[in-house]
């Protein structure tokens, strides 16, 4: 029961993290550009030194399998945002729909951590820290970068991804296997390598 609550407070630190981070609309300021390449930093540096070997670990310890998980978020993320630029040519239409498609997977890779946060918070205590940690600071400097978005309701959404994704485990945790939560943590690995190599 502890472990869950460390979770739900961890969840909601990084929701508060995400939610003001983002209303600080830094895009606008003369240092936006140092800012983004700080984040490109903290982007590269999170995916290759904690999500990836932490990913890779569980996979040759399961299943080689699991690799195509990665080649797959990757693909997807890359087939919808070239989806987007193929069939829509106003830039109306286009600024709309790629807002779009950043918040969908800023919510499904925001709710994905809350499932992970649980697991490896249930695994060991100072794994799930070590995970946190990384995590805060990317969701942290990622959202300052970011647009704010157009009304509370969305940036709630959001923010609370964490949040649900690990309310949401917390019921279902026994019914899941070890293969699901590192095939998870393949598909946000492979859909994050994409957006740090194409948006930063």
């Amino acid at each position: 029961m502890a472990t869950y609550l460390i979770a739900i407070l961890l969840a909601a630190v990084l929701a508060l993290a995400y939610h003001f981070g983002n209303q600080f609309n830094l895009k606008k300021k003369r240092y936006n550009n140092e800012l983004i390449s700080f984040s490109a930093g903290i982007s590269i540096t999170y995916l290759i030194l904690e999500l990836f070997p932490k990913f890779t670990a569980g996979a040759l310890e399961i299943n080689k399998l699991l690799f195509i998980s990665v080649l797959f978020g990757f693909i997807i993320h890359h087939l919808i945002e070239k989806n987007i630029y193929l069939h829509h040519h106003l830039k109306h239409d286009l600024k709309r729909l790629l807002n779009l498609e950043e918040n969908l997977f800023s919510f499904a890779y925001h709710f994905v951590i809350g499932i992970l946060l649980v697991f490896f918070l249930k695994e060991n205590l100072v794994q799930g820290f070590l995970f946190f940690i990384p995590i805060f600071s990317f969701t942290l400097i990622n959202s300052l970068t970011t647009e704010p978005h157009n009304s509370f309701t969305d940036s709630l959404i959001n923010s609370s991804a964490s949040l649900i994704g690990v309310i949401l485990t917390i019921f279902f945790y026994d019914l899941a296997s070890l293969w699901f939560f590192y095939l998870m943590l393949g598909l946000i690995t492979g859909i994050l390598m994409f957006s740090v190599t194409r948006h930063h």
